[in-house]
């Protein structure tokens, strides 16, 4: 994709040929439960509820992508819950950190965040997000997606920036599939593993939505993995273009594209 200004600059200047679309994309936030700070429940609940993240995608990103105000999985999957994330509160975030047996300041130094080299934008968003509302100052290391992918398998972050973009549109190609795959497999639940197989096992639909809602309100509430955004497609379409569909999953169709006379 193109920088933030020139997208935007883009998007003001062919404001005519200017469409988007959902993606089927949610960025998120992986925490490692296997040893500290990150293992302490109530201190992973205080960085969720500290981000603003109505503010990062409508502002910082200039609405670029949707914030994930629901859970890992995106709108326009029959699965979706909106708003189903823990809430911004700022407040409650310290109280948390407070009964989490550290104390506000106090673990700046203790926190290896990973992050993609292209992600500096959210970075310095969520970095001054915890610095103001927690007074903890973690500082990003950015590196290459092939050194990203190796840290997300060795497992040697507190904290990663990642995303995963659906294979299928299905709620457990982003529960099971994309958490595992993109390093949250670390973290072991027994509900909701089972909540995962019953779902797979089922051919009702409402039996299925039910599984995945409860499976991802466990997560949520552990916050093991804290949703960021959600996929935004932006495209300029010549008006010469008579047809141009697309989809959250495909993106478009190159052999359904017809051009007018």
């Amino acid at each position: 994709g193109l920088p933030q200004p020139q997208w935007q600059r883009l998007r003001l200047q062919f404001a005519k040929e200017y469409v988007n679309a959902p993606f089927f994309q949610t960025t998120f936030l992986i925490c490692d439960l296997t040893r500290p700070p990150l293992n302490d429940k109530n201190l992973r609940r205080a960085l969720a509820m500290s981000i603003d993240k109505g503010r990062l995608a409508n502002i910082i990103l200039n609405g670029s992508e949707y914030p994930a105000n629901g859970g890992m999985v995106p709108p326009g999957i029959g699965h979706h819950i909106p708003d189903i994330g823990l809430p911004f509160d700022p407040e409650h975030a310290r109280y948390l950190v407070e009964t989490s047996g550290y104390q506000i300041g106090e673990l700046s130094s203790e926190i290896i965040a990973y992050a993609p080299d292209r992600a500096h934008q959210v970075c310095d968003f969520l970095a001054a997000q915890w610095a103001d509302h927690l007074k903890l100052n973690i500082s990003w290391k950015f590196v290459d997606w092939k050194q990203h992918i190796e840290e997300s398998i060795g497992g040697k972050f507190n904290l990663l920036l990642t995303g995963w973009v659906a294979d299928y549109p299905d709620a457990d190609n982003f529960l099971r599939t994309g958490r595992e795959i993109s390093g949250g497999g670390c973290w072991k639940n027994k509900d909701f593993d089972a909540l995962l197989e019953k779902a797979r096992a089922s051919s009702e639909n409402d039996e299925r939505r039910a599984c995945f809602a409860q499976a991802e309100k466990i997560m949520l509430e552990e916050a093991t993995i804290i949703p960021l955004l959600y996929g935004r497609l932006h495209m300029l379409v010549k008006p010469r273009l008579t047809r141009f569909p697309t989809s959250p999953l495909q993106l478009w169709y190159g052999k359904e594209v017809r051009i007018g006379t």
